[in-house]
């Protein structure tokens, strides 16, 4: 036979040489069968205590030795008592090592009380068994770990009261010291949702590292009507440990979204309402607020508390929907950056978004804030700028020979060029658009109606119909209230009847979105000198009327010219018999916040708006 090669001699039939191959499988078989197997390895026992006693005084001095006895269920190599003092850190240990093969055993475990002892109390913390097959752990907890190839322990055998292993050493010991409390730590931030919750650590004779519960925490819906604590550790060698739990702030309230102040259309400045005064802060801490703005159109925005809506972001998002701006509000504590939610101009129920045209109350100058209009009985037409914070610029000459109107108004950008501009009805009932340049000046008029002679009242309301053109309605002396929707063209789409019986009122204007929905609103003052509210709903409709003023009759003149203090809500204007001009500063919830005089002189003119 050659080697690899296995040869069958001719002869033997098929089931010769099955036969043949049984026999040699039954022979291979039986060798097999004759080689006893290997017996598997015993699992050494595992040493479990069975008791263990204190035998050492409860109270010792340096120099003096602690020491407990103990009993185990099988020999070991090493049983340690390891104990922490007050420190939490600092540990010690009482030790045997007689590393007995075989049990039961009954030994004890000493160490004597030195120098690197501190005073104080001495926990016992866990007792370590070592054995040939592993360890076993007791633990204070009350668990009992195990590792090696011991048999298991029993987790319901007998286990030891920590409690009575534990011992004290006198005032002879080294004496831990104390990380004194400077300063308390306390929670800062807002404690509404959507806001981010910070923790200032406060101030600590020895320095940090410090361990925090949580450090910072970002507030959801789910944490509404919560109190909110965390709790600050430290430990070090040598020193007592800190726990301190922060005084409770709270509870959480709803707050993920910040309204937006402003008209919501080019040139008008936007504001997020958010009053410092609520972030929880140490007292002496600075406290700011940083603003993130962001929009549909992808451009570059500036930061700060307040943002000027640009002709560039009126770019409709990428999914198709309305053009919008928001603002990310940031909270700055000290120097801790704590994260706030974004701001949303809500209209409707789920939809942001901006105006193509430009609102009155941004400036015939494009500055993002209101302007006065007078006319004096020599036909001059004066702007009166304003600075956005209740004071104004030095007013100068627009325009002359505006004597022959009846009626002036300032309309926001009618002709969609993003300027602002004016309309004028001369005695005649023809109705002129002159449109501003954006500076303060003028470009060609043209004439936009006639018969416009048949109201008695003319009211620039913004965009009163709901889409995003700026509107004008008119008063007949019958009190019908008629709406010409503008088209942001320069022109009119057919007028609708939006109203009747409002004969009674001698005064009819628009100070833009009063009430704070979103919508522009009207104001009327009738003859016994009441003023009242009609809230718009955005679609050439109402909502509610009310009250929200009385005396008003002893005024020669009311309008509203804007925001003219700055807080984002329009306020009213109005003119006393003295000639003064007040102030009535709107709370943007169809209310008041105080009023003051802002002007003299001014009852001489002839129109004001």
């Amino acid at each position: 036979m050659r080697k690899g090669r296995v040869r069958l001699r001719k002869g033997p039939s098929r089931g010769t040489v099955r036969g043949t191959t049984a026999a040699l499988l039954c022979a291979l078989l039986t060798t097999f069968a004759l080689v006893p197997l290997a017996p598997a390895a015993a699992e050494p026992a595992s040493p479990v205590l069975t008791g263990v006693q204190l035998t050492s005084d409860p109270i010792l001095t340096v120099g003096e030795t602690a020491s407990a006895d103990f009993s185990l269920s099988e020999g070991a190599q090493t049983v340690r008592f390891l104990y922490t003092d007050e420190s939490t850190v600092n540990t010690q240990s009482l030790w045997w090592d007689g590393d007995s093969e075989s049990g039961p055993i009954t030994a004890t475990a000493t160490t004597i009380v030195d120098g690197d002892f501190f005073a104080g109390e001495h926990t016992l913390q866990r007792i370590e068994i070592t054995f040939p097959g592993g360890s076993v752990h007791y633990d204070r907890s009350g668990e009992i770990t195990q590792t090696g190839d011991g048999e298991p322990v029993d987790p319901d055998s007998w286990f030891p009261d920590f409690t009575e292993l534990d011992f004290a050493v006198d005032g002879t010991g080294q004496a831990l010291r104390v990380n004194e409390m400077l300063s308390e730590p306390s929670i800062i931030g807002v404690p509404r949702s959507g806001f981010t919750l910070g923790v200032d650590l406060g101030r600590w004779s020895e320095p940090g590292p410090f361990e925090l519960s949580w450090h910072t925490i970002r507030l959801a819906h789910w944490d509404l009507g919560r109190m909110c604590r965390v709790r600050v550790t430290w430990t070090r060698p040598g020193f007592f440990p800190v726990d301190f739990t922060t005084d409770p702030v709270g509870p959480v309230t709803s707050g993920e979204q910040i309204p937006m102040l402003g008209q919501m259309s080019v040139g008008s400045i936007l504001r997020p309402d958010f009053d410092l005064g609520s972030v929880i802060a140490p007292e002496g801490v600075e406290v700011a607020a940083a603003f993130r703005w962001t929009g549909s159109a992808p451009i570059d925005r500036p930061s700060g508390p307040w943002y000027r809506i640009m002709p560039a972001d009126l770019v409709p998002s990428e999914w198709g929907g309305p053009m919008w701006v928001a603002a990310s509000l940031d909270v700055m504590v000290g120097e801790t950056l704590l994260e706030g939610p974004s701001t949303r101009r809500n209209h409707g129920s789920t939809t942001w978004w901006l105006k193509s045209d430009s609102h009155f109350s941004s400036g015939f100058d494009d500055d993002g804030t209101p302007d006065f209009m007078t006319r004096d009985s020599s036909g001059q037409l004066r702007m009166y700028p304003t600075s956005g914070d209740g004071s104004w610029h030095d007013p100068r000459a627009i325009g002359w020979g505006w004597t022959g109107f009846s009626a002036i108004l300032k309309a926001g950008d009618f002709n969609g060029d993003l300027h602002n501009d004016i309309i004028a009805r001369n005695d005649a009932g023809e109705l002129f658009l002159y449109p501003g340049d954006g500076t303060g000046g003028w470009l060609p008029p043209a004439q936009i109606g006639w018969g416009w002679n048949i109201f008695d009242i003319l009211v620039a309301p913004g965009d009163f119909s709901g889409d995003g053109k700026n509107d004008i309605i008119g008063r007949t002396a019958d009190g019908l209230l008629t709406m010409y929707p503008g088209d942001g063209k320069g022109s009119f789409y057919p007028p609708e009847v939006i109203g009747a019986g409002w004969g009674t009122m001698d005064t009819v204007f628009s100070p833009g979105d009063f009430d704070g929905n979103g919508y522009a609103d009207i104001l009327s003052r009738d003859r016994s000198g009441l003023l009242h509210f009609y809230g718009g709903n955005g679609g050439a409709g109402w909502t509610t009327t009310a009250v929200i003023g009385q005396g008003w009759e002893n005024m020669s003149r009311v309008g509203s010219a804007g925001d003219f203090n700055g807080d984002g809500h329009p306020d009213v204007w109005a003119i006393n018999s003295a000639g003064q001009l007040l102030a009535y500063y709107g709370d943007g919830a169809c209310g008041w916040k105080g009023s003051a005089v802002v002007g003299w002189g001014w009852g001489g003119f002839t129109a004001v708006f």
